[in-house]
This record gives structure tokens, C-alpha cells and sequence, in this order.
């Protein structure tokens, strides 16, 4: 879950799951419009991945505003968090 924000309303913003660092490999990602500045918008993504061999690994979420003249920013605090979860399936 992603939440993000933006100084200005209708501001275009690509969300992506990323392999190892803010400019890795896209897993997946989502566009859409910050609706409102008083409220961040959340997006939720989901990204298969397959292990290429038993070590530790590393996922990035980032944002991006595509179009429109806001600052975007990522958004959180602690009764309203932002999270990244992973599941192992065998």
C-alpha cells in the first residue's frame, strides 16, 4: 500500500514496485490522479516474483508525478502507515 500525495489536484502520478533500488527492474506499476490535496491517495500494487536463488533481496516502492505542476511525496504516519508486505509460497 502506497499512499501519495500532491500540492495540486488532478496531478498525474505512476506508482511502481521495483527490484533492488529506485531505478531497478519495474515489477509492476499503476497511473492514476490525486483526486484531492487534502487526503493522499492510496494505491494498492501486487508483483510476482521468482526467486533465482536463496538470498536476501530487496523491493522499492516509488512515485512519480507524470503530469501536472504539483510536488508529489509519499505519505504515512502511525494510524495511517504505509507498507510494503511479502509472502513466500512453496
Amino acid at each position: 500500500h502506497l499512499k501519495v500525495a500532491s500540492t495540486v489536484a488532478t496531478d498525474d502520478v505512476t506508482v511502481r514496485i521495483r527490484e533492488d533500488s529506485v531505478s531497478g527492474t519495474v515489477l509492476q506499476e499503476l497511473r492514476d490522479d490525486i483526486l484531492s490535496t487534502s487526503f493522499p491517495r492510496q494505491f494498492v500494487l501486487r508483483a510476482e516474483y521468482t526467486a533465482s536463488a536463496s538470498a536476501s533481496k530487496q523491493f522499492v516502492g516509488t512515485a512519480v508525478r507524470t503530469s501536472g505542476t504539483g510536488n508529489v511525496s509519499r505519505s504515512a504516519s502511525t494510524v495511517s502507515p504505509s507498507f510494503l508486505s511479502v509472502e513466500r509460497i512453496l
